[in-house]
This record gives structure tokens, C-alpha cells and sequence, in this order.
């Protein structure tokens, strides 16, 4: 691993710290820590623009081996639904999961 990795990686860890930004989400039999967003999104179907919530935790791509397509993630006593898996390659080691609250 070349030093700038290792250095990226260890800024990962910190910033994942549920004590810093990160909250605890359990995933499988076990927590994870994730960055975790449910910001408006504003998309322009040709005539009027809809609006809806689209939640999405961010973490380690180690934390989530064999990641699936409706995998279940627990956040704040919420139950959400894996809809979507973007890896960040060639990146840091990063996942970005697209969540719904509904199956």
C-alpha cells in the first residue's frame, strides 16, 4: 500500500468514528459505522419536479463483504432496505448504499 493510501485509509477511520461524523448501524449480525444522509432530491420529470427523501449511508467497503440488493441497515431505530451499491473504484475503499424505508 503506498503511503498516500495508508494515509487516506487512516483519515477513513477517523472520519467513520461514531464519535466524530459517523452513526452506528447494524447490519447482519453485527454494527457498522456509516455516514448517514436523508436529503431532499428535486428530480425534473420534463413538466413538474417531484421531490422525495433518498436516505444513504456511506462506509467502509470492508465492512460490508457480499453486500446485497435488498440487505437490511438499521439506522436510529429505522429499518431500510439496500436498494443500490456504488463502490468507490478505484477509490479510498468506499460505499455509498442507496436506502428505502419501504421493501
Amino acid at each position: 500500500m503506498s503511503d498516500l493510501s495508508g494515509y487516506l485509509l487512516s483519515d477513513l477511520d477517523h472520519m467513520l468514528s461514531s464519535s466524530e461524523f459517523a452513526v452506528q448501524a447494524t447490519y447482519r449480525d453485527g454494527t457498522v459505522n456509516v455516514l448517514f444522509d436523508n436529503a431532499y432530491e428535486g428530480v425534473d420529470i420534463h413538466t413538474a419536479e417531484v421531490e422525495s427523501l433518498v436516505p444513504q449511508a456511506i462506509c467502509k467497503t470492508a465492512d460490508i463483504p457480499d453486500v446485497s440488493h435488498d440487505d437490511i441497515l438499521k439506522i436510529n431505530g429505522v429499518t431500510y432496505y439496500i436498494k443500490n451499491v456504488q463502490p468507490d473504484i478505484p477509490g479510498p475503499g468506499l460505499t455509498t448504499l442507496i436506502l428505502s424505508a419501504e421493501d
